[in-house]
């Protein structure tokens, strides 16, 4: 999903002009709110597919 032209943009931006980039009905909305239990499902309510992307093995796991 990462090129090496990406280098230097962000993660969230580059996806999403992936995403894009595969498919031109697309409509990518990226969010660099964490999320939590206490907060993740007014963050993905509204959406029909969610993508968590952490950059790292202990961001995915945390809480």
């Amino acid at each position: 999903m990462h090129f090496t032209n990406d280098i230097g943009k962000s993660k969230i931006v580059s996806a999403g002009e992936c995403l894009t980039a595969l498919n031109h009905g697309a409509q990518p909305i990226a969010s660099k709110e964490k999320q939590a239990g206490s907060n993740a499902l007014g963050i993905i309510q509204n959406f029909d597919v969610v993508v968590h992307c952490a950059g790292n093995f202990s961001a995915k796991l945390s809480k």
